[in-house]
């Protein structure tokens, strides 16, 4: 792989490390290095360099929509925690929402 497309590979398969591990602090830095490379990647002219540099793209290509799918991922897997968070929520405040038996003497 070419010498600037090295980098901007190099910053996906960190991403994706970061969001295998669900490690949100490793996810925001993979995300700042892989904005860098690729504004650096852009800034080289590379892309317009020569053909060969397409098969690199095709490789990073693929890199990005695995990325893509592990972020698909965790989206869905967060969202169904927050809705058995917010079931769970809905359940305790309806069991505790009658209100008391009122005692009346005679």
């Amino acid at each position: 792989m070419s010498s600037p497309a090295h980098g901007l590979e190099q910053a996906q398969l960190a991403l994706i490390e970061a969001l295998d591990a669900h490690d949100a602090q490793a996810i925001e830095t993979a995300v700042q290095s892989l904005t860098a490379a690729v504004e650096q990647l852009g800034a080289s002219g590379a892309i317009y360099a020569n053909q060969d540099i397409r098969a690199d793209f095709d490789r990073l290509e693929k890199l990005a929509d695995a990325a893509s799918y592990r972020i698909t991922l965790l989206q869905q897997q967060t969202r169904r925690r927050l809705e058995m968070l917010h079931d769970q929520d809905k359940i305790k405040s309806q069991t505790y929402s009658r209100p008391a038996a009122r005692i009346v003497e005679a």
